[in-house]
This record gives C-alpha cells, sequence and structure tokens, in this order.
C-alpha cells in the first residue's frame, strides 16, 4: 500500500520512503489518484444532502482514480491531464506477455462483473475461482482494467459511451449502486436490454484492449518529471506576508 483514502476521516494517507521519492511519476499519479477519492466522496455528501458517505472502491471508482490521475507535471509544478496512464498500460503489456509464456491469453473481465464488483474481495475471489489466477495479481488487473474501461468509454471512436458512462457514475454517487443494484444500474445508464447487447459492448471492449492498448507503445507516454527538490530559478514563489 503506497497510499490510501479514509472515509471515516476524509484524509488522505501517503507514505512516504525512500523507494516512493525515487518513483516521481508513480508518487505523482498516485497522489492525484487519492485526491480523485477525496472528491468522489465529498461529491457523493453533497449529492446526498450531506449526510453519510460510505461509498465501496469500486471498480468505477477506481477506474475513474486512475484514469483523473494519469497527468503529466513540469517543472513549475503545472499538470497536464493525459488519460493514459502508461504504469498501468506498460504493467498490462507485461502480464499479457507472461500469459503468452504459458501459451494463455490475457485475461480480461466480463464486464457483467467488472461493473458489479463493489468490494476488492469480490474482484479477487472471483479471479482466483473463474481463472485459477493469485488473488494480488487479480488485484492488479482490477486496477489496470478499471483505468481501461473509463479510458475506453472515453476514447473509443471519439468518445461514443462517454454520456453513457457519466450518467452510470451519477448513480454511483446517488449510491445506486449499492444494494447489489450495480450491474441494474449500469444496464440503465449504457441502454442495455439484453445479452446481444452486452454481447456487442463485450466485444468492442475486448477489442480496444487486444487490439489498441496491448500492442500500444506505452513507452510514447514516458516522461521524466522534476523531483521533489528541483526548482526553476524564475518559479514564481508566493511573496513572505511579513517581506522577510
Amino acid at each position: 500500500v503506497a497510499g490510501y483514502f479514509m472515509p471515516t476521516t476524509g484524509w488522505i494517507f501517503l507514505f512516504d520512503d525512500k523507494a516512493t521519492q525515487e518513483d516521481r511519476v508513480f508518487e505523482i499519479n498516485k497522489q492525484v489518484h487519492e485526491g480523485v477519492h477525496q472528491l468522489e466522496w465529498w461529491f457523493t455528501k453533497q449529492r446526498n444532502k450531506w449526510g453519510a458517505s460510505a461509498v465501496g472502491q469500486n471498480a468505477i471508482s477506481e477506474g475513474i482514480a486512475e484514469f483523473l490521475g494519469s497527468v503529466e507535471m513540469d517543472e513549475y509544478r503545472k499538470m497536464k491531464f493525459t488519460g493514459v496512464e502508461y504504469l498501468r498500460l506498460q504493467t498490462m503489456q507485461s502480464k499479457a506477455k507472461q500469459f503468452e509464456g504459458r501459451q494463455q491469453e490475457y485475461r480480461i473481465f466480463p464486464l457483467k462483473k467488472l461493473v458489479s464488483f463493489t468490494t476488492y474481495h469480490e474482484a479477487q475471489s472471483w479471479g482466483e475461482g473463474e481463472w485459477g489466477i493469485p488473488r494480488g495479481v487479480v488485484m492488479g488487473m482490477l486496477y489496470e482494467q478499471s483505468w481501461a474501461f473509463t479510458y475506453f468509454v472515453h476514447s473509443f471512436k471519439g468518445g461514443k459511451y462517454k454520456d453513457s458512462w457519466l450518467a452510470h457514475f451519477d448513480s454511483v454517487l446517488l449510491r445506486e449502486t449499492q444494494f447489489g443494484m450495480a450491474q441494474q444500474v449500469f444496464k440503465r445508464a449504457f441502454k442495455i436490454r439484453d445479452d446481444d447487447d452486452w454481447d456487442d459492448l463485450q466485444a468492442e471492449w475486448e477489442s480496444f484492449v487486444t487490439d489498441d492498448l496491448l500492442k500500444r507503445d506505452w513507452k510514447k507516454y514516458q516522461y521524466d518529471p522534476p523531483k521533489r527538490e528541483t526548482w526553476p530559478d524564475d518559479y514564481p514563489w508566493p511573496k513572505d506576508p511579513l517581506g522577510e
């Protein structure tokens, strides 16, 4: 665990060690990722008359946190949103090669299941039982594919599913995905009427992963962010209010 958002306090907790400081891309993305969870928590409270906010970190929540956490930082600490979490893209391709080495294909979550998971345990248990994959590996795949699906709905065919996804995320904020209703509200937002609609969406999603993401050059998204201690000479530091 490198960091987490704590719903009971509304705070973000980040671990600060040497390894974290050295991997600045991960450190920056992680901080934005957890900040998105925090914002989701507050928006959920706002949408529910400021009542208690107890939304689980489901696949949709992790997907948008990974998606909005895909940023680049310049030397002046300005952020540019990219949408491509290249660290996740890199690990997806690495896992695909490992599967290939065992004469297997990279496993892709059925959307019926991916949008239904409301706890990490549920996703890990399903992956372990259906695929025979260790729970820790399934956890990584949950994060990878949650990001990939969020990226898919925003970018596939010019954002073909963006409005549907936004409608579904609104249901997440309104807590309509609780109590086993996650799949039903997803179907409503994406206008899924029967198994044929599920199959069509699944086919587009899997093709996007196998024919695009797993073949895309992740290195073109790679960059070197500034180190913590590296600041430009002309950085506009705020003036000392005491004039010292």
